[in-house]
């Protein structure tokens, strides 16, 4: 007569017994589709999927209220900033887009809000060739 291997959790090894008792106790269980089922890269993958549609949702409502965003309080913009971040880190653990977090986080710190024309080297220098070509900003032989 054989004997079938049972797990610590009283089921049979690998029957959907077993997978039902293994993940009411963890995080997967709750989300995957059967409770029953093993499939936990498609679970994760589906999760990540949610949290990056969080973040384009999130993202799209900043654009929208971009004017409003200097009035809500700086510790409850540091608190979606972190939530959105969490969600990042949610994506890149399971492979999934996330393509506006950055911009959300730099709306939230109110940096976004604002462009610098002269944010890299390369509009500095093409600022100065104007300049310099303009007869009307400098005095003869200034840039010699």
């Amino acid at each position: 007569m054989s004997k079938e291997a049972t797990g610590e959790n009283g089921a049979i090894l690998g029957g959907s017994d077993y997978w039902s008792r293994v993940n009411r106790s963890t995080f997967f269980g709750g989300v995957m589709r059967r409770e029953s089922e093993a499939n936990y890269h498609e679970t994760l993958r589906e999760v990540g999927g949610r949290a990056g549609d969080a973040v384009e949702e999130i993202y799209d409502d900043l654009q929208e209220h971009s004017k409003q965003l200097r009035s809500i309080d700086s510790g409850q913009r540091n608190q979606l900033a972190k939530q959105v971040r969490g969600l990042y880190d949610v994506c890149r653990l399971a492979g999934a887009s996330c393509g506006h977090s950055g911009e959300c986080v730099a709306l939230l710190s109110l940096s976004g809000l604002f462009s610098n024309p002269f944010g890299d080297e390369r509009a500095v220098q093409n600022a100065i060739r104007k300049i310099k070509n303009n007869a009307e900003f400098l005095p003869a032989n200034a840039w010699s």
